[in-house]
């Protein structure tokens, strides 16, 4: 079964098990469902070398022949978030999907590579932390640790930054994000925001191996349409560098 097989599985049984009536406690569950692409522009460059035997000696001399190309790389990911909170300072947040990279190595008999994600935060008053691990194709560019912050009241404005966190469309939108955030809470029925700066590809350093990564301009936009669930859009802008993602939330 393909993952958006299960996203939409999952939407449907969300939305008719989610309550219609206003809601009188904070949501205990939230799942997101969402697919997003995201493109970027690079330059990898290297040279190639050959070996010449001198007459009458055995030395030899590298001659370099240096080569430069410019390419897009498109990445396109799909799959469902959840978070849910086993008291009102725990939180527990998974991710699973799928993502397609040109330069990703797919996973052994699949045309797309598979991520899955899991963080457990302290959510305080006024403070939240959280650690985890993001496992994904590696060229993908969100692989690791993962990390939150949160420096304010969650349900109003604060100061939010995360590494890798789980997400729905993880390599669509970055892989960091930093900035201000509003009414990330466990309290739905009103509009939330998180704006900021997210780290997102830049392009590879042949020879070395090394990723390049840059600063682009992000937003994610929750709109309700009701107390128990909206649409969202997630997006980022960059020199060189693009993307979106678009889903469901649900609250329940």
């Amino acid at each position: 079964m393909y993952p958006r097989h299960v996203v939409t599985f999952l939407a449907l049984l969300a939305w008719q098990t989610a309550p219609s009536g206003p809601r009188d406690r904070p949501s205990r569950l939230r799942v997101w469902l969402g697919a997003g692409r995201g493109t970027f522009d690079f330059t990898y460059s290297g040279a190639t070398s050959e070996c010449v035997e001198f007459v009458g000696c055995s030395c030899t001399r590298e001659i370099l022949h240096p080569w430069r190309v410019d390419d897009t790389n498109e990445t396109g990911s799909a799959g469902m978030q959840v978070d849910g909170w086993a008291s009102p300072t725990i939180r527990i947040s998974t991710a699973y999907g799928s993502a397609s990279s040109r330069w990703a190595e797919p996973d052994a008999g699949s045309g797309r590579s598979r991520f899955a994600a899991g963080l457990v935060a302290w959510e305080g008053a006024g403070v939240g932390l959280g650690a985890g691990w993001t496992v994904a194709a590696e060229r993908l560019g969100f692989q690791g640790p993962a990390g939150y912050l949160r420096l304010g009241r969650a349900d109003g404005a604060h100061f939010r930054a995360d590494v890798r966190a789980p997400t729905a469309t993880p390599g669509a939108t970055g892989w960091a994000h930093a900035g201000l955030a509003y009414n990330q809470g466990r309290r739905g029925g009103s509009p939330e925001f998180f704006l900021g700066v997210s780290a997102v590809e830049g392009g590879y350093a042949y020879g070395l191996w090394k990723r390049l990564t840059r600063p682009a301009l992000f937003a994610d936009v929750v709109i309700p349409m009701n107390e128990n669930a909206g649409v969202f859009a997630r997006g980022h802008a960059a020199e060189k560098a693009r993307g979106f993602s678009l889903g469901l939330a649900l609250r329940l």
